[in-house]
């Protein structure tokens, strides 16, 4: 297709998503001028075209037309590439992968799309590697250097417009919109994935949420996976915290006690975003009650009610996420419902547990009648809002 340099100009602009004037003012000119170049009326100077070309990010040759060598070159840049991964590949070195190799094969695509932002072959080509990478990159790439996933969608979506706007090829458009979805999807840009759906054909519409939903549930499981073992190994953990805390208020050394009952806390919530919620309840459970007891040992009853009234808070959050398991479900802490176990850790037996948190946090008192804990009206508070909440 023989075009202007003006048509070039134009074309090269809106793939680079920028208006007249913003290309004139990144350039220091006008807007009146740029309209000139790409009405034919006018000509960049000669000293405009090399900055021209950085703003568009392509080269001097492309916005001058100057491919008499064009399919010479591709093919070369094609070659070395080849030449290079001739032998294959070797997934247990570290920089012989097949992703090393796409990785290659999309960087040269996007040098010569960058001379030759009309060659639809060459912008087709790095669109597909491009788009693979990115769809890869929820599985951990290997390191590569140079490799960056925004840059690569900010190239893959520049390829695929250059189709989209210019190419004549109606099935070409469809899959540049496809593959651009894909792309958007795969960086969680979904409302922009959305945009490009929209209008395709039922086939292509089909691909790409099929694509997406393969990625999006692929890396889910990943998550959820790396969130369960970190939760088994969070329980180990916090299991001995509060066994220091355990074992500090049995020997009456209160001070240590209570300073093991708040990094207890500080660790449930500092791991609020990794572990199962209920997990985390239960511990900061029973660091509140022992950290009640403990105040309670030491006659500081004020404080003590300001840990009930804590734990109270954590039993009603721990009592609504329990609420979600199925009936057999292990309601104490965490793990997958196990249907042959429906007695200590069944749902019901998991709110059994919880409901006497409030006892065993003034269980100091033989008498419970006219202690200054268990008749102020913020404890009666507590076994209404309790009450209130089976």
């Amino acid at each position: 297709m023989t075009t202007t340099i003006g048509q070039r100009i134009k074309n090269f602009r809106k793939n680079a998503g920028l208006s007249q004037a913003n290309l004139a003012g990144r350039i220091g000119v006008t807007a009146q001028t740029v309209s000139k170049w790409e009405c034919d009326v006018g000509l960049p100077d000669i000293v405009q075209i090399v900055p021209l070309a950085e703003v568009l990010d392509v080269s001097c040759d492309a916005i001058l037309g100057a491919d008499a060598n064009m399919e010479a070159n591709v093919k070369a840049a094609y070659d070395a590439v080849e030449e290079k991964w001739k032998d294959g590949v070797d997934n247990q070195s570290p920089d012989r992968t097949d992703m090393h190799r796409t990785f290659d094969y999309f960087t040269a695509s996007r040098e010569l799309f960058r001379r030759y932002p009309m060659n639809f072959k060459v912008a087709r080509q790095g669109a597909i590697e491009g788009g693979w990478l990115l769809g890869h990159t929820y599985r951990g790439l290997p390191e590569i250097n140079g490799f960056d996933a925004k840059s690569v969608l900010r190239d893959v979506e520049r390829m695929c417009r250059a189709i989209i706007n210019y190419d004549d090829d109606i099935s070409e458009k469809m899959e540049a919109k496809s593959r651009l979805a894909i792309a958007y999807f795969s960086m969680g840009e979904d409302e922009k994935a959305k945009e490009e759906v929209e209008g395709l054909p039922e086939k292509n519409k089909t691909l790409v949420l099929h694509s997406s939903a393969i990625s999006r549930s692929e890396e889910e499981k990943r998550i959820e996976a790396a969130k369960h073992g970190f939760t088994e190994a969070c329980d180990d953990f916090l299991y001995w915290v509060r066994a220091i805390a355990d074992g500090y208020s049995a020997a009456a050394m209160r001070k240590e006690a209570l300073k093991a009952c708040e990094d207890l806390i500080s660790f449930c919530d500092r791991f609020v975003d990794f572990c199962d919620i209920r997990l985390l309840l239960s511990k900061k459970r029973l660091a509140y009650l022992l950290t009640a007891q403990n105040h309670i040992r030491s006659g500081d009853y004020d404080k003590a009610l300001d840990a009930i009234e804590k734990m109270t808070d954590v039993v009603i959050e721990y009592k609504k996420a329990v609420k979600t398991l199925p009936t057999t479900a292990q309601g104490s802490i965490y793990f997958d419902p196990d249907p042959d176990n429906d007695d200590y850790y069944s749902r019901p037996g998991a709110m059994s547990w919880f409901d006497n948190s409030l006892m065993w946090a003034v269980s100091d008192f033989a008498d419970k009648t006219g202690n200054p804990v268990v008749t102020s009206e913020r404890y009666k508070a507590c076994e209404r809002r309790l009450k209130e909440a089976e």
